[in-house]
């Protein structure tokens, strides 16, 4: 049975077996795209897989119970243009980390967390979460956004689609779709199904925005692209049927993660998640730590015992965190 957890008294969720019981969180961020669709793309997409996921595991496995938490207009590293509201990473992954805990303490311990944002620095957030809160409170939290993401982007998904589309795809077109960043082909695509009332029609006389390396991408870059219309990727070629099949594929590969990890107790590691995750300075806390083990090596060469007396005395202080602040600055544009 599918429950929303709004909507409940304490005393009905309390009474729920907990070994039973799949919690989902979607968190995406309000942020611009491009001229043709609102500035709660993310959130009102990552409502509907949830809701589609949450469906289909339901109807695998009835006798669960599927608990939907409203989902949270928070995200990171979003492009900065009017109307985009986000976070630093630490912000995402402490919050997430800290849902997570309220609903773990309680018996609560199976939990996915969805996405439609694709910010590197946001999909790394949600996975440290994830294995943050799983480690402490020994339970099973999955963030499969970023597996699926990830096999989207090499063409892992062509064979189904020309299997599933009433016209295959083109050479031309599934280059398009390898580099379809933001507000693009797909985006639109799933806005057409979840939220059609809320996409532009001019959408369909935007020309095509290619921008073939994803490391280029940041606020200013977004804006000298496409007369700096916020998009990157192909909006006119979305369809309804497009984004129907290609949502159903991203569903049932996310819950073919989540019941291994929930059902069959499986440790996927790399495979539920990004390879951004072991990117060592893709994580929260990297300039942080990196002070750290800097300040380290410093204190040994200059005198060890006498400079930690006096950074403990505040007579030396170790400015980490305004460090991370310029690094953020500095990435803050990457989507």
């Amino acid at each position: 049975m599918i429950r929303k957890v709004a909507e409940l008294t304490w005393f009905e969720l309390d009474e729920l077996e907990r070994e039973q019981c799949l919690v989902f969180l979607p968190v995406s961020p309000l942020e611009q795209h491009g001229p043709h669709m609102p500035l709660g793309m993310d959130l009102f997409g990552a409502e509907f897989l949830t809701a589609r996921m949450a469906e289909l595991f339901d109807s695998l496995h009835p006798d669960w119970n599927v608990l939907l938490i409203p989902a949270l207009p928070v995200g990171s590293n979003a492009f900065d243009f009017p109307g985009s509201l986000f976070t630093r990473q630490r912000v995402v992954r402490d919050l997430l980390v800290d849902y997570g805990a309220s609903l773990a303490r309680h018996g609560f311990k199976n939990i996915v967390l969805v996405s439609v944002h694709g910010g590197t620095g946001h999909i790394v957030a949600m996975e440290e979460a994830a294995d943050i809160v799983s480690r402490r409170f020994k339970c099973c939290v999955v963030s499969p956004v970023g597996a699926v993401a990830t096999k989207f982007f090499s063409g892992g998904y062509f064979d189904e689609l020309d299997e599933l589309l009433s016209q295959t795809l083109t050479a031309e077109e599934k280059a398009l779709l390898k580099v379809d960043w933001h507000a693009g082909w797909w985006e639109t695509s799933l806005m057409l199904l979840a939220r059609p009332d809320l996409v532009k029609p001019d959408y369909k006389n935007l020309d095509p925005v290619v921008v073939e390396d994803f490391r280029r991408i940041n606020d200013a870059l977004c804006r000298s692209v496409g007369d700096g219309a916020g998009y990157m990727g192909a909006p006119a070629r979305a369809t309804r049927e497009f984004g129907e099949i290609l949502s159903n594929l991203f569903v049932k590969d996310a819950i073919r993660i989540i019941e291994r990890m929930v059902i069959d107790h499986e440790v996927l590691g790399a495979e539920a998640r990004s390879p951004l995750y072991d990117i060592p300075f893709m994580r929260t806390d990297f300039v942080r730590n990196s002070v750290a083990v800097g300040a380290g090596v410093l204190l040994t060469l200059l005198g060890g015992i006498p400079l930690v007396d006096a950074v403990r005395k505040g007579q030396i202080a170790i400015e980490a965190e305004s460090a991370e602040d310029h690094l953020v600055e500095e990435t803050r544009g990457e989507s």
